[in-house]
């Protein structure tokens, strides 16, 4: 049995029970009882602290830092919610809820759970998240993504100086345009070529009887197969180099003369 991944979030401690699903619930609920007594009002609303936004068909959340979207972590925003708006199936167990989700990995771990992410922010990142209550409002949203419809903003923080010459991949400004320019269709080519693969493979699978959807594809996958292409492209323009540098070598070596045949 493999034991649980562990990450080091900002908002943990040392401690493994100061990365798990109890202390993060915690923290939140500290926090926003802090800004209750800074503004001296109180919040007798049943939202939870970090959703800024919630319908019947939506939820945005104020997704906290140092925090994944799902798998077998101690805390995640699956869990997060899921222990906020829990399915049917968990109702019955409220006094084990936190318990029984806690074990949880995936979305589809339990079968009634209708929350579906949209889109990902990466782990490091804090920000809107926008998840769906049932399928139906999932494919919408993801569509809309999909289509470049929404518009998002990022705001980064960042100490120092970075030494480009260390990350000789980034040198190259004309081929991250190429890949990830702005063109007629707003795409580059790293993503055009995935639209392409998925249309084939939601061709297949309407084919073959199976169920098709819209999704996305996670910022992790694009950024390796983006970070693969540079690599190619750069071993590429090194072998390239190396032909022409064999070639011109060997054009500069002396030829050897011949001896003319005997006229007779």
């Amino acid at each position: 049995m493999s034991a649980t991944p562990i990450d080091d979030p900002c908002w943990g401690g040392p401690k493994h029970e100061e990365h798990d699903l109890s202390y993060l619930l915690s923290l939140i609920e500290n926090a926003k009882k802090k800004k209750q007594q800074e503004q001296g009002e109180e919040d007798s609303t049943e939202t939870p602290p970090v959703v800024v936004y919630e319908s019947d068909s939506y939820i945005a959340l104020n997704k906290p830092p140092d925090l994944r979207m799902d798998g077998p972590y101690p805390s995640t925003v699956h869990k997060l919610l899921t222990y906020w708006y829990p399915p049917p199936s968990l109702h019955p167990k409220k006094e084990e809820l936190l318990h029984e989700v806690s074990k949880l990995a995936v979305y589809n771990d339990i079968a009634d759970n209708e929350l579906r992410h949209t889109h990902q922010l990466d782990y490091a990142t804090s920000g809107l998240l926008l998840l769906a209550r049932s399928k139906g409002a999932a494919g919408v949203a993801c569509q809309s993504f999909h289509d470049r419809k929404t518009q998002k903003q990022y705001m980064a923080l960042v100490y120092g100086q970075i030494q480009v010459e260390k990350y000789p991949l980034l040198e190259d400004v004309q081929l991250f345009e190429e890949l990830w320019g702005d063109k007629k269709d707003g795409l580059g080519e790293i993503e055009r070529r995935y639209k392409q693969h998925k249309r084939k493979k939601d061709r297949k699978d309407r084919k073959n009887g199976k169920e098709t959807f819209a999704g996305y594809m996670p910022t992790h996958a694009v950024f390796a197969k983006w970070k693969a292409l540079m690599i190619r492209r750069q071993k590429q323009k090194q072998q390239k180099q190396q032909q022409q540098d064999d070639g011109q070598q060997n054009n500069e070596r002396p030829q050897k003369k011949r001896n003319k045949p005997n006229e007779h």
